[in-house]
This record gives C-alpha cells, sequence and structure tokens, in this order.
C-alpha cells in the first residue's frame, strides 16, 4: 500500500502508461471504515491502528492481483485504488468480494475481537484525456459515490460509469 505522497507524485506518468496501452474504462475507487471513530474509542488508537493496517493489507493484497493496479492509503480511515482495463460487472463483483472480505474478517487486537465493515465509492471513466496531470477530478467523483455509499446505510458499494 503506498502513501498519498506517491500518488500525488507518479500520477502523471501512471495514467499515462494507462493511455497509452488503452486500458479502458479505468475504475477510481474511494474506500472508507465504517463507524471508525468508534472502535478508536471503545477499543483504543493503537487498536484502531491496527485495524486501518489489516484492512490497508486486505484491500492491498485484492487490488494488486490487477495488473497495474494501485492502492493508496489515502489519509485518516480513507483509501483510495485504481484499476484499469475493467467493466462494471467485474468491478462490481471484485469490490463486493472486498466488503465481504472486511466484513467477515474478525480482527484481533490483544485479545479483543473487532469488526469492522466499509463502504466503497466507485467512479468507472471509460476515456481520460491524454492531457490529464491531476487524479483530483476522479477523486472527487469516486468520493462523491462514497458518500452515497453512507447515505444508503453503509457496508456497500456505489458505481457509477463516466464518459470521462
Amino acid at each position: 500500500m503506498f502513501a498519498r505522497s506517491v500518488l500525488e507524485e507518479n500520477f502523471s506518468r501512471y495514467i499515462h502508461s494507462i493511455i497509452g496501452e488503452k486500458l479502458f474504462p479505468v475504475a477510481f475507487i474511494m474506500f472508507d471504515l465504517d463507524h471508525f471513530k468508534r472502535i478508536n474509542d471503545t477499543f483504543g488508537h493503537t487498536s484502531g491502528d491496527h485495524v486501518l493496517k489489516e484492512v490497508g493489507n486486505l484491500i492491498a493484497t485484492h487490488i494488486h492481483t490487477i495488473p497495474q493496479g494501485l492502492a493508496i492509503r489515502y489519509g485518516g480511515e480513507e483509501f483510495f485504488a485504481i484499476v484499469p482495463a475493467t467493466s462494471e460487472e467485474k468491478i462490481k463483483e471484485f469490490l463486493e468480494e472486498i466488503r465481504k472480505s472486511v466484513e467477515k474478517k474478525k480482527f484481533l487486537f490483544n485479545g479483543q475481537q473487532i469488526s469492522v465493515t466499509i463502504s466503497i465509492g466507485c467512479a468507472i471513466i471509460k476515456h481520460i484525456e491524454e492531457n490529464i496531470s491531476s487524479y483530483k477530478d476522479f477523486y472527487k467523483k469516486a468520493d462523491s459515490l462514497l458518500y452515497e455509499a453512507k447515505k444508503k446505510g453503509r457496508n456497500r458499494v456505489e458505481i457509477k460509469i463516466y464518459d470521462s
């Protein structure tokens, strides 16, 4: 799992390799742990840190099964990922698999079992212009869908397809 600074420093080179290889559409994905503050308040911040690392590893393990998949620790309890060359059906199934694996996993810390769920927002972009230099517009689309998932009850995936 990379830090956000890696995304910011390397996005242009990364996305241009995807454009060059015509790996469309591209999924931009936001993950957020549901009720994370409650975990910190109930079990302590060290437990919360442990859960974040474990969830991050789980997400990264899934994302890295896809060629050129990129997983980022975005900040707080948020993770961001980019998955090229995917369809709505494949990404929906893939993200549901991640969501379910987090929900089913029992995180253990100092003998305490901690249950966690995540909400996921995914913006599928059909085409990306060659002059693109920032990921932030795609991030905003995925983040908006993440907000929709939270608003609709959490522990769910929201996906929308965009032309660009």
